[in-house]
């Protein structure tokens, strides 16, 4: 799914305050990380929950991730991610299954806690190849992408505001 509507008249409300709480437009905030580390996943703005690509990846790095994705999907009964992608070129194959995989294994935890994911990606082509793998491993959520994170931000408030009237 792509943002590409208008946001509704609460989601719009809750955007300036959004970008006030430095949660829209901090997406190039940088931090130093152990080298070993894949992701930031930031639970500072809950129930959004933020993931950057931080460094490379590698089996321990990813699984690492994927632990760390688990319990912040659990801090708040219902969340929404934003992920910011990084540089998929480099994402072999054996993490797509992986993740895959992964969202099959905890299918009840992650439907119950995660209303929404958006991964934000500059290229149209991207974001089409995104919603494709979204779409082929069946996620228990809905799953879109957006070009930036102000876009991401009003597409998962919309799905948050629609699971909690």
């Amino acid at each position: 799914m792509s943002v590409n509507h208008a946001p509704s008249s609460t989601a719009r409300s809750a955007l300036p305050r959004l970008h006030d709480a430095g949660i829209i437009g901090a997406a190039n905030v940088r931090m130093s990380f152990p080298l070993n580390t894949y992701a930031e996943v930031d639970t500072t703005a809950l129930p959004l929950v933020v993931v950057r690509v931080v460094g490379p990846i590698t089996d321990e790095s990813y699984s690492a991730y994927l632990e760390e994705l688990l319990a912040a999907a659990q801090l708040r009964e219902r969340v929404v991610m934003r992920l910011h992608a990084g540089p998929l070129l480099a994402f072999p194959p054996r993490f797509v299954r992986a993740t895959v995989a992964w969202m099959k294994k905890h299918d009840q935890v992650l439907n119950h806690h995660v209303v929404a994911v958006s991964i934000v990606m500059d290229s149209t082509m991207l974001r089409l190849a995104a919603e494709a793998l979204a779409w082929a491993g069946k996620p228990p959520f809905p799953m879109g992408a957006a070009s930036t994170a102000a876009q991401a931000d009003t597409w998962l408030f919309e799905h948050l505001e629609r699971d909690h009237p």
